[in-house]
């Protein structure tokens, strides 16, 4: 998968949201596909159709993560000590760090029509995976919330850690958007 693919499918998946009129939500998660029965990230489903490159085959979430920052690095992008940051720290709790992340079972499904009406029809049953908190008055780091379960049975199929690497990036990357602009 290249640096590219993932950074593009989330402005495509953040774009779609904003021309279809649609309130972007706060969290992610995965789609599940009745055909090949699969559970696959949004921005995933959402550029299917795109030829952005092959992608890259990762045997846990940390290679295909090491993989994208990478090519940041080579390709000197600004946000580069942040999304090792945010990856170094990844589900953990330790204060004064920029991101802190909780664990939650079975986390309540947000409504997203406008998502729904944009993914393929076999692959419309969603399962909420994470929410995002940005910081605020008085907080100074974002938070997390996780549904580890889900995470790890997702990690466990076929191209699982390529889908959860999508999910952490699109969540990573709404920490430089306002949503008030969509």
């Amino acid at each position: 998968m290249t640096t590219v693919k993932i950074l593009f499918a989330v402005i495509i998946f953040s774009t779609l949201n904003a021309f279809a009129g649609g309130a972007v939500g706060n969290g992610g998660g995965f789609a599940y596909c009745s055909h090949n029965q699969r559970l696959f990230a949004y921005d995933y489903l959402l550029t299917l159709n795109h030829s952005f490159g092959r992608d890259i085959p990762a045997a846990d979430m940390n290679k295909s993560i090491q993989y994208i920052a990478s090519h940041l690095q080579r390709l000197n992008d600004p946000l580069i000590k942040e999304f090792l940051e945010f990856f170094s720290i990844i589900y953990t709790q330790t204060a004064g760090k920029k991101f802190l992340w909780f664990q939650q079972k079975n986390l309540r499904l947000m409504l997203e029509l406008d998502l729904e009406k944009l993914l393929p029809s076999q692959c419309r049953a969603r399962k909420q995976a994470a929410y995002f908190f940005a910081p605020f008055a008085g907080v100074p780091y974002s938070s997390y919330k996780y549904d580890p379960d889900l995470l790890a049975s997702v990690q466990a199929q076929l191209q699982g850690p390529l889908q959860v690497s999508y999910l952490w990036v699109h969540e990573w990357l709404w920490n430089y958007f306002s949503q008030d602009n969509f």
